[in-house]
């Protein structure tokens, strides 16, 4: 069979695991025999000698019903696992749906930052999560591993772990390159990962990211009195001191009646300032008014009452008996006369009004004959 184009799929698998059993029966065989039997497809198969490939990368391309379409997916052919690929495919979240069936699901190197409890996780038994941004795995999420044995989560941002995941038997975990806090609340992740040691890939990697003491060393190494919420019992230290003081000197200061007192006394002077300065907007806004609109409100005030408060001349003078003097020229004669006196006289109250002749000339001496006095009728 040297030279022929071999098609490493799943329909190849059997024969390749039947020539495995013969070179491992028949010491006259020797597997060097079959170098040059080598695979053309698929790409990742290329070139390899049939019988170095393992049994579990015979794999067939499946059309599957609620097959992701950013994946492809393919059928493990000695154990009928189905595989969703979906690695770099730049996916910011995990798909909701997967075909039905044992599932291994592969979403190294995307943009995921978290893991949905979906449904379907129950029947996924290995998971690739390697080069994502996930910062939480959640209580809920791991519950749903019932079937999981390979758990690859390395290269994210976790700083910590569900304490349910201890409950999980896994063959293989990677946990190393993340961003893991070492204090009280991870105290159990020393212990669980001493107990998974042989099952852990680079255990030496999974490292503490905070603590003055502990950053930067394995965490299954570091010593028990080193997991410590140090900051935490200093705040509480810090809130009961404060809380002790400030009841210790509001008891020395205070009894109930004086504070009783004083914050009448606030209340008080709270309501005299605000009525004195509601009091002085008002009076403001008064003036301002007044100011603005003077003239109509002299004009107001005689016309209704006869008063006429901002008047520099004083009108108690009995020889003052006119009200208005009229001044025009020839040619406003007529509507002077029809219409401009007609309008004062019969204006209530009227006015005493006294006009011109045509011929007042301004600047010269006038006698009584230039002037024409009128009275109401």
């Amino acid at each position: 069979m040297t030279g022929n184009p071999l098609l490493c799929d799943c329909k190849m698998f059997a024969f390749a695991h039947w020539l495995r059993a013969l070179v491992q029966r028949d010491a006259n065989i020797q597997e060097r025999q079959f170098k040059t039997w080598k695979c053309a497809a698929p790409i990742e198969l290329k070139d390899k000698p049939i019988l170095t490939v393992e049994e579990d990368k015979f794999l067939c391309q499946k059309n599957l019903e609620n097959c992701p379409k950013e994946c492809s997916c393919s059928e493990r052919a000695f154990d009928g696992t189905l595989i969703i690929d979906c690695k770099g495919r730049n996916l910011s979240h995990v798909p909701p749906k997967v075909p039905r069936g044992h599932i291994e699901l592969r979403l190294e190197n995307n943009n995921i930052r978290e893991i949905p409890p979906y449904p379907f996780l129950e029947n996924v038994t290995a998971l690739y999560l390697t080069h994502n941004n996930i910062q939480v795995l959640n209580e809920s999420t791991v519950q749903k591993f019932t079937r999981i044995k390979i758990l690859f989560i390395d290269s994210n941002e976790l700083t910590g772990l569900p304490k349910n995941i201890e409950n999980i038997n896994f063959t293989s975990l990677a946990l190393h390159h993340n961003f893991f806090k070492c204090d009280c609340t991870t105290k159990w992740m020393k212990h669980w990962l001493q107990t998974e040691a042989r099952r852990v890939t680079s255990i030496d990697n999974v490292l503490c990211k905070s603590g003055r003491n502990a950053l930067g060393r394995a965490i299954y190494t570091l010593p028990d009195d080193e997991f410590v919420c140090k900051q935490k019992k200093e705040q509480n230290s810090a809130t009961t001191t404060t809380t002790t003081t400030t009841t210790t000197t509001t008891n020395k200061l205070y009894s109930p009646h004086l504070a009783i007192q004083s914050i009448i006394k606030e209340t008080t002077f709270k309501i005299i300032a605000l009525t004195l300065g509601a009091s002085l907007v008002l009076t403001f806004i008064v003036v301002f008014l007044v100011f603005k609109y003077r003239m109509e409100m002299k004009v107001y005030m005689y016309t209704h009452f006869n008063w006429h408060p901002f008047d520099r001349i004083d009108d108690s003078d009995p020889n003052k008996i006119y009200d208005a003097f009229v001044s025009y020229s020839g040619n406003d004669y007529h509507w002077v006369v029809n219409t401009l006196q007609e309008r004062l006289e019969n204006h209530d109250p009227p006015y005493k009004t006294m006009r011109s002749s045509p011929g007042l000339l301004s600047g010269r001496a006038n006698t009584g004959k230039h002037l024409e006095q009128r009275r109401p009728k």
